[in-house]
């Protein structure tokens, strides 16, 4: 059943793509299929041509790089986005849509739910769910109210937000196509990306992971050109504007990325040096606007509780909660009373989950004073020299399926929208804002309850989900839907070719893919929706690893070549 239904996925996506290439006659008149994605070498030959290089078409795939990254170069870079970008949006839309029909309409996560509630009014706003997507994903709840059903809200940013996702892998493609990567590979890639039914769930579904992904891979984009031209894109005014603007779209997003900004950008500045300070003062001032003009002005004067700080305490709190366990008996009364100060000992046995840090983490005390923080601190640091075993233990139990196959599915089986479910009822009754009556879970299931999945589609949902589980079952399938596929084993196949070529610009332009696995490992849980970033751009890295060393230098034109 399932292979039937993947292979009519096919079909259905290669007749689309052949209908919009005959479409494009322009692009496609002598290219086949595929013409909308791929020039023919016959065309780079007439460009060579004309450019008085017609013998370098036939050294390397770098010589034609140079030709499409010439200035006045008919296949710029925007050249090719005006000229690809549409179709391919068009291919990959049409394509993702039909999860976005079966699931009308669309998926949320209980993080969005929570938001939802901040905007009715029934919980105070606080920065650990970004103000930022509150207020968009308010904006469409509050336009369904207008329109008659706050699910139609929910449908139009869906649908909205999915064909976001498809122009940022469009542009993907254009970008890998500029660098020159081989037309197979990126037909591969591209059908790939058509078929995976993990792109469309994340594309359609609510939540501020999935938002941040799509503008992460506008920023990936636009990092590795200024790595590959050394930070001399950065001269264009209308560059630094645009990266300026996605810098600060990613930390409004979720705030994590100017950590990952920061230090990025730092990497960057000691390859670049000189010519590298206008891009580095770019993404510092997007971190400054936010940090000065919005969370501490703007949130203040609106009165948004600053985000929980006990959040970068996961690490901590589950390795002394594992030790505990394995040692409670052994603790002496000042590590006692020091760990009790902040953590009760008794609660964090009973809530201890070796995969979930956030029950341990939600007793901690975040009122604690600074000698009291000190102390824990001293007697955590005394605890791991008598047993580091124990706290590599607590890290490995909370990140291993980062590094080992463990399925994605999981996370996106409880986003369809059954808001009022008893689950996600009693995951906010715990939350600090809510009390436990029965008047306050009356309303909360009422107010959740005003987005709700689509009874007609009910049996299409469990056959498409009955498919992904089948999918999931098989040897090669249990691999494509894996995590680890995606957070380390791409990744780190290619930091190793990266190394092995002594690539240093490869290697900084991959610094944030290492900075987001290292953020991973110190967040409370690694829930799908956290690994996305890394799994939209995944199908990018593959293409990179196959560039020669050469190609990852970029002329400012044909002329000053061998200069940069």
């Amino acid at each position: 059943m399932s292979t039937c239904v993947f292979i009519g996925v096919f079909v259905i996506s290669f007749g689309v793509i052949y209908v919009l290439s005959m479409w494009n006659q322009r692009a496609c008149s002598k290219q086949g299929v595929f013409g909308f994605l791929f020039h023919s070498q016959r065309m780079m030959k007439q460009t060579a041509t004309q450019a008085g290089n017609e013998s370098d078409t036939t050294k390397t795939q770098c010589t034609m790089n140079a030709l499409y990254a010439a200035r006045n170069d008919e296949y710029s870079f925007w050249q090719l986005m005006k000229r690809y970008a549409l179709p391919a949006t068009l291919v990959l839309t049409l394509a993702w849509s039909f999860c976005l029909i079966i699931h009308f309409p669309g998926t949320i996560t209980f993080d969005t739910a929570a938001q939802m509630l901040q905007i009715d009014g029934l919980s105070p706003w606080r920065a650990n769910h970004p103000p930022a997507t509150t207020v968009l994903y308010g904006a469409f709840f509050l336009l369904g109210d207008i329109i008659g059903s706050r699910n139609i809200g929910l449908f139009l940013f869906c649908a909205l937000q999915l064909i976001a996702t498809s122009f940022a892998f469009a542009t993907g493609f254009v970008y890998l196509k500029f660098l020159g990567v081989k037309h197979s590979l990126i037909g591969v890639l591209f059908v790939f990306c058509l078929i995976l039914p993990l792109f469309p769930l994340a594309a359609e579904c609510m939540t501020k992971d999935y938002t941040l992904a799509l503008i992460w891979v506008f920023w990936f984009i636009g990092f590795i050109e200024a790595v590959r031209t050394k930070g001399r894109i950065a001269q264009r005014n209308s560059y630094c504007i645009l990266m300026f603007i996605i810098s600060l779209l990613m930390i409004l997003s979720k705030k994590p990325s100017s950590y990952l900004i920061i230090v990025s950008t730092l990497v960057f500045l000691l390859y670049a040096r000189r010519s590298g300070v206008r891009f580095v003062v770019t993404s510092m001032l997007s971190v400054l606007v936010y940090s000065v003009l919005i969370e501490s002005m703007l949130f203040s004067a609106l009165g948004i509780k600053p985000a929980v700080w006990t959040e970068i305490m996961s690490v901590p709190v589950q390795q002394t909660a594992r030790y505990v366990i394995h040692h409670e008996h052994e603790l002496t009364p000042s590590e006692r009373d020091a760990i009790n100060a902040v953590l009760p000992i008794g609660a964090i046995v009973k809530l201890y989950d070796p995969e979930l840090s956030d029950p341990v983490r939600w007793k901690f005390n975040s009122h604690a004073t600074r000698e009291e923080l000190a102390r824990y601190l001293q007697t955590w640091a005394a605890c791991m020299l008598k047993d580091p075993i124990v706290y590599l233990e607590a890290v490995a139990m909370n990140t291993y399926d980062l590094f080992y196959p463990s399925s994605m599915l999981e996370q996106f089986e409880c986003l369809i929208p059954w808001a009022s479910d008893d689950w996600l009822v009693d995951f906010l009754l715990t939350q600090d804002t809510y009390d436990s009556s029965p008047a306050t879970r009356a309303l909360l299931v009422q107010q959740l309850s005003r987005i709700y999945s689509e009874p007609l589609l009910e049996g299409a949902r469990d056959n498409y989900s009955e498919c992904l589980n089948d999918l999931n079952d098989t040897p090669i399938g249990s691999i494509v839907l894996s995590k680890a596929l995606y957070a380390s084993w791409i990744p780190g196949l290619a930091l190793i070719v990266y190394l092995a070529r002594r690539n240093g610009r490869a290697f900084v332009a991959h610094v944030p893919i290492l900075l987001s696995i290292l953020i991973l490992c110190l967040s409370p849980v690694t829930q799908s929706r956290y690994i996305t970033p890394l799994f939209y751009v995944s199908w990018f890295l593959i293409a990179l690893m196959s560039l020669p060393k050469s190609a990852w230098v970029r002329p400012w034109n044909i002329a000053r070549q061998q200069e940069i």
